[in-house]
C-alpha cells in the first residue's frame, strides 16, 4: 500500500481588473469569447445523459491529467508527493487517489503562492475570495478560461427551470451600489441589482414598486436576502403583479421554511444548487425534485467520515471532498470545504447518471441586526468585502447580543496592524450604512461548537425564522 508515510490530520478541518471581478459573480458568460464558451456548453449537453462507465471514465482521466500536471508544475504537490514518497503513475486507481492527503482552507491560506504554477505571472490572473470556515475570506487565484468552463456548467442546471442566456433578472446578492442607491441596471445582461442593505419598512415600498415595473423572469438571490424581503412583503401586505418563472438560490443552504415562503410570496419554484468558489463541486436540483444532481464532468467528488475514510454506503452522512478537473491555474486536490452530505440511492426519473445529494448541511446562514432592526445577511456583509487586512487575520468571530452593536474578535497574524482596524471597520461600517457599531477585541482562541468548529456568528438576539418582527420582537 502506497502513502504509508504520510497522514494528514483531519481534526482541524495585484488583482486582474477587480470590477470585472465584482461583476462576474452576478452576471452567467460575462466576459466569455463566444467560441471557447460555446465549446463547454456544447461539451456538457453532449455528455449530460452519458452512461456511468462513459461518466466515470472521463473524469478518471482528467483526474490522471491533473495529478500529472501538479507533480510537474506546483511546487507544493511536488511536495506532497515526496512527502508519501509516489508519483502519479503510481496512482492506478481511485482506491489509490482516496489515500491522497486532504487539502484545507488553512492549508491552502498558508501556501497560496505554491499552488500556483512555477513561472506563472499573478499580474494576468484574477484573485478572488472564497468564504471560509475560519471566519476570513480565503484568498484564491483563477483565470478567464476558468470562468467561462464554470459559467458553462451554471447555465446548463438553469436551463432545468427554463432560464435562457439574457432573460431578465433582479439580483438580490449583498452587493454594496454606489453612492447609496436602492439598485442600479446592467443593460448588457438584462439584470437589474437589488441592494440587500436597504431592505425595511422605509424602503419596501420603493423596492416592490420597482421590482412591479421590471417583472423580471428571475430573482437570483441568496435566500436569506429574499427571506427578509419576502417577510416585509408580507408584513406590509404590498402585492407582485407578476410571476417569475423561478428564483435561483445559491451560496446558502435553502431551507423548507424558506421555500414555502418563497411560493406563498412568489408563486414559483425556486431552485438550488451548492456550488464553491474554489470550483471543487457542483451539484444542482433537477427538473423533478430537490436532490442535488453533481456534475461528474466538473469535479471529482467523494464522501468521507471522520477518519478520512471514504464513505460508500448511501444515507451516511460525511464531510464533502472535492477535485477540480479543469484548472490547473491554482489546483485544488481532496479539498475539504466544510461542508456535509449524504448520498441518495438509486436512479432519478431525469434520466442523468450523475451522483446525488439528498441532504446538505453546512453553510447556515446567520444574520445580524442593525440599530434600525434591519436584518443582515453575513454573506453580503463580510465575504462581498475583498480588503488585504483579511490576509493578515488569522480567524475571525462575530458576537451579538444587542441589536446595532457587534463585536469583532480577532487573533490577529503578524502583519495586523491598528490600521486595517480602522480599514475594517469603516468597510464592514459602510456596508451597513453606518447603523452597525463594530467594536474589536483580540483573542488567541475562539469559542468552537461542540464538535470543534469554528463558529463565526454568536448571535444571541431572539432572530426567529417563522415569525419574522421587523421591530425585533
Amino acid at each position: 500500500m502506497i502513502y504509508t508515510k504520510f497522514k494528514k490530520n483531519l481534526t482541524s478541518l495585484p488583482v486582474l481588473n477587480q470590477t470585472k471581478n465584482t461583476l462576474h459573480r452576478y452576471f452567467p458568460i460575462l466576459f466569455t469569447p463566444s467560441k471557447e464558451y460555446n465549446y463547454w456548453a456544447n461539451f456538457i449537453s453532449d455528455s449530460e445523459y452519458w452512461n456511468n462507465d462513459q461518466l466515470k471514465n472521463y473524469q478518471w482521466n482528467k483526474t490522471k491529467e491533473l495529478l500529472k500536471f501538479s507533480y510537474e508544475s506546483i511546487p507544493y504537490y511536488q511536495r506532497i508527493f515526496k512527502e508519501i514518497g509516489a508519483k502519479p503513475e503510481d496512482i492506478l486507481t481511485e482506491k489509490d487517489f482516496n489515500l491522497f492527503p486532504i487539502l484545507t482552507k488553512e492549508i491552502v491560506r498558508e501556501n497560496v503562492d505554491d499552488l500556483l504554477p512555477i513561472g506563472i505571472d499573478r499580474n494576468k490572473l484574477i484573485k478572488y475570495n472564497s468564504g471560509g470556515s475560519t471566519g476570513i475570506p480565503l484568498p484564491i487565484y483563477k483565470t478567464r478560461i476558468d470562468d467561462i468552463i464554470e459559467d458553462a456548467f451554471m447555465n446548463n442546471q438553469w436551463k432545468r427551470v427554463g432560464y435562457k442566456n439574457k432573460d431578465s433578472r433582479v439580483i438580490l446578492r449583498g452587493e454594496v451600489i454606489e453612492e447609496n442607491k436602492l439598485w442600479k441596471y446592467q443593460p448588457n445582461y438584462n439584470a437589474w441589482i437589488f441592494s440587500s442593505y436597504h431592505l425595511s419598512d422605509d424602503y419596501i415600498k420603493l423596492l416592490i414598486n420597482k421590482l412591479n415595473k421590471i417583472k423580471p423572469l428571475f430573482l437570483h438571490v441568496y435566500p436569506s436576502s429574499l427571506w427578509v424581503l419576502a417577510n416585509l412583503i408580507k408584513k406590509n401586505k404590498l402585492k407582485l403583479d407578476f410571476k417569475p418563472k423561478a428564483i435561483l438560490c445559491g451560496s446558502e443552504k435553502l431551507f423548507d421554511h424558506q421555500r414555502e415562503l418563497f411560493y406563498e410570496i412568489f408563486g414559483c419554484r425556486s431552485y438550488s444548487w451548492l456550488g464553491l468558489a474554489e470550483q471543487t463541486i457542483l451539484a444542482g436540483e433537477c427538473e423533478h425534485n430537490k436532490e442535488l444532481h453533481i456534475f461528474p464532468q466538473h469535479s471529482y467528488v467523494e464522501l468521507i467520515d471522520n477518519d478520512g475514510k471514504v464513505i460508500k454506503n448511501n444515507g451516511i452522512t460525511g464531510h464533502i471532498v472535492g477535485t477540480t478537473l479543469h484548472r490547473n491555474t491554482f489546483p485544488f486536490i481532496r479539498y475539504i470545504s466544510g461542508d456535509m452530505a449524504q448520498y441518495s440511492p438509486g436512479n432519478c426519473n431525469c434520466g442523468r447518471n450523475y451522483q446525488r445529494f439528498k441532504q446538505v448541511e453546512g453553510r447556515v446562514q446567520n444574520m445580524i441586526v442593525s440599530q434600525d432592526s434591519r436584518i443582515i445577511p453575513l454573506t453580503a456583509l463580510v465575504f462581498g468585502q475583498h480588503l488585504l487586512a483579511f490576509n493578515k487575520i488569522e480567524k475571525m468571530q462575530l458576537f451579538q447580543c444587542e441589536k446595532g452593536i457587534v463585536e469583532v474578535r480577532l487573533i490577529k497574524g503578524l502583519r495586523f496592524t491598528d490600521e486595517d482596524v480602522d480599514i475594517l471597520r469603516n468597510q464592514l461600517s459602510k456596508a451597513t450604512n453606518n447603523k452597525v457599531e463594530f467594536n474589536f477585541s483580540f483573542h488567541e482562541n475562539l469559542e468552537r461548537t461542540a464538535t470543534g468548529k469554528h463558529k463565526f456568528l454568536i448571535q444571541e438576539l431572539p432572530i426567529e425564522f417563522y415569525n419574522f418582527d421587523q421591530n425585533g420582537h
